[in-house]
């Protein structure tokens, strides 16, 4: 083993030592000697650019016929089309693509379209793993929305490398197969473009993302700006949304909506900007942090299917959805008032903690299956009746503040807590109702029906 490690070692250290640079001295295929020159400015003959050299394409049209590597590739600023990739041809780039001003021997962002893209199977690849010190971290080097992209898959590994400038897909798409990638700019597709983040990668966008059709989590991304897919926005079981946008829509696009929105069992989302508005959809995990209000702004239903968490300074306002259900634990360190009634329902136990106010005014039911528990674990509040249709209601220690009347079908547990009733009450249903300490307002009247 130690021998075989020693020999790709070895191949590997042969490779950097004989790194070139190559110049496209005429039109023609990339695997072509004719194509290229060992200077600027030389003759043909030198061979075709590969693993560990640099690609000037020098003011020429290079076409991709076969599958190739190269550490940097130095395409024209101002030639059309001078870098085509034919269909299903792809080039693994270990270093940067850079848009090159060839009289100047400098960095200048595009001038016009400088790749062409054959197909959708046609490709970009970065690797990132042979960065110079003049470019790290960027794999895309000064690009701008001039020279548009097809398929661009990122393919680092562990690393973080980030795109410099922004970024425009045409009938393309932008994937995250390995790594962690950052676009400093903005991302946006011009015609029936996506984007695909694979499970346990990351992409970070720090401007705005606009005219994407579907966009794919399983990994994470992390939004800045607005966030527009047309068709789809995707959250996958294991995959982390966060969005810090705060704008005017009711949501995280600029916009419109997606068509669909999928965010399913074992997904995360975050709103993690100042105030934020907050579509009423079905979540897996849903969390708020940052500051302001968050406010639930559409008019349907609300479903959380594993945990809510409100942190620190955020208030939630939550009366626009026409049913909220939740059906995991609920953390709230900041403030929550819902004038809409909430359900708690679902076959797991949950548990109502956090050092924040939190007060049911619209109502609260308790239907809860398979013997599963409902446990306060600080003070709640709930206005307009408390319903106990299935599964035990247990408040330990804790206050709990009932306005309205108070129906019991299964189990409540009130033997060590304090309830108040700071009105006229009746409480009723199938089953009995035992207390430890009960507190009456002076002017209420309380009663068993």
């Amino acid at each position: 083993m130690k021998k075989i490690l020693l020999f790709f070692n070895l191949l590997f250290l042969l490779s950097v030592l004989n790194a070139a640079d190559r110049y496209a001295v005429n039109d023609g295929a990339w695997n072509n000697t004719n194509t290229w020159s060992a200077t600027k400015n030389g003759s043909s003959g030198a061979s075709a650019p590969g693993f560990g050299d640099n690609a000037y394409i020098n003011g020429r049209i290079v076409t991709l016929t076969a599958n190739a590597l190269v550490e940097n590739i130095f395409v024209s600023a101002d030639v059309s089309n001078c870098f085509i990739i034919n269909a299903s041809r792809n080039i693994q780039i270990y270093g940067s693509l850079v848009s090159w001003d060839d009289t100047t021997d400098s960095e200048t962002p595009p001038e016009t379209q400088t790749i062409q893209f054959n197909s959708s199977l046609s490709r970009l690849i970065f690797r990132g793993s042979r960065m110079s010190a003049t470019y790290t971290p960027n794999v895309i080097v000064n690009w701008n929305n001039n020279s548009e992209f097809g398929r661009v898959d990122f393919q680092i590994g562990n690393r973080t490398r980030n795109v410099s400038g922004n970024i425009t897909l045409n009938n393309g798409e932008l994937r995250v197969a390995q790594g962690n990638v950052i676009i400093d700019d903005s991302l946006n597709g011009s015609s029936n473009s996506n984007v695909f983040i694979a499970a346990d990668e990351t992409l970070t966008l720090s401007d705005v993302a606009f005219n994407l059709v579907e966009v794919e989590i399983n990994g994470s991304l992390t939004a800045s700006n607005s966030l527009d897919a047309t068709s789809d926005l995707i959250v996958n079981s294991g995959g982390y949304f966060n969005t810090a946008f705060s704008g005017s829509s009711n949501g995280w696009w600029n916009t419109s909506a997606p068509t669909t929105i999928d965010l399913g069992a074992g997904s995360i989302v975050e709103f993690s900007g100042a105030s934020q508005n907050v579509p009423s959809e079905t979540y897996g995990s849903l969390l708020f942090s940052g500051s302001g209000t968050k406010t639930f702004s559409t008019t349907s239903s609300l479903l959380i299917l594993d945990s809510l968490d409100i942190g620190s300074g955020v208030t939630i306002v939550s009366s626009n959805p026409t049913t909220i259900d939740i059906q995991g634990n609920i953390n709230n360190d900041g403030s929550w008032t819902s004038s809409t009634a909430v359900g708690l329902n679902g076959s797991a136990s949950i548990d109502l903690s956090g050092t924040g106010s939190t007060s049911f005014s619209g109502g609260l039911t308790v239907n809860m299956t398979g013997g599963a528990t409902l446990t306060l674990s600080k003070d709640l509040s709930v206005s307009s009746g408390l319903t106990i249709t299935s599964g035990t209601f247990d408040i330990g220690s804790n206050e709990l503040t009932v306005s309205g009347n108070l129906v019991n079908n299964d189990v409540v547990d009130f033997d060590a807590g304090t309830v108040t009733f700071p009105g006229t009450t009746t409480i009723s249903g199938s089953s009995s109702v035992s207390f430890n300490d009960i507190e009456v307002g002076g002017s209420g009247d309380l009663t068993y029906s």
